[in-house]
């Protein structure tokens, strides 16, 4: 009988993730990751609001706004942001900022 050995799978470290938006679908987003990573770390929020800006929400800062992602990706090495769903806006900004764009439940 042959004898096959335990492998440890490798641990892979999940990948800072910002979450856009702060509300709804979005905080439903985050708070799934932060329960089953999928190899995605939310770090912090962006939302469009100013009022929101360095405040807490669930546990994670909210950081800026999409002016703020080009810094925040470059400071942090953030790859991926996450959002609920498309925006023309978010895909301009994720681009200037060289980051992914990872939709509820769907890679772009």
């Amino acid at each position: 009988a042959r004898r096959q050995k335990n492998r440890a799978r490798p641990v892979v470290e999940p990948r800072l993730c910002l979450i856009y938006g702060s509300r709804g679908v979005s905080r439903l987003l985050a708070q799934q990751l932060l329960r089953d990573s999928a190899g995605l770390q939310p770090f912090a929020y962006l939302d469009e609001d100013p009022q929101l800006e360095e405040t807490v929400v669930d546990g994670l800062p909210v950081l800026g706004c999409l002016g703020d992602l080009s810094r925040l990706a470059e400071v942090h090495r953030i790859e991926v942001v996450v959002a609920a769903g498309p925006s023309d806006s978010l895909t301009e900004a994720a681009d200037e900022a060289g980051v992914r764009i990872h939709y509820a439940g769907i890679d772009e």
